[in-house]
């Protein structure tokens, strides 16, 4: 899944965890900061950044200008092994 998102100036999008899914951030415009794990880490554009399974994070735009971020969202391994169980495969199998 792709996104891409916005955050106003002054703007912050609260922390939070992904518990199912990694993502990859792309930085397109704008000047930030993203928390990871209580580690703050300034952004700009053309940074890319890996956000691993159970990783705690928040954006806050530290500029005027809108942060905007293209976000590359995948299931983590177990994630799709445990979907995979459910499709059936082999003959007859649609």
């Amino acid at each position: 899944m792709r996104i891409a998102l916005s955050l106003p100036g002054g703007a912050v999008c609260g922390e939070h965890l992904h518990t199912r899914t990694e993502e990859l951030y792309f930085i397109i415009s704008g000047e930030g900061e993203l928390l990871l794990n209580d580690v703050p880490h300034r952004i700009r554009p053309g940074h890319l950044i890996a956000n691993g399974l159970g990783t705690r994070h928040r954006f806050r735009n530290l500029g005027e200008e809108d942060l905007n971020w293209l976000v590359i969202e995948v299931f983590s391994p177990a994630t799709t092994q445990a979907l995979s169980a459910d499709v059936p495969t082999g003959e007859g199998a649609s």
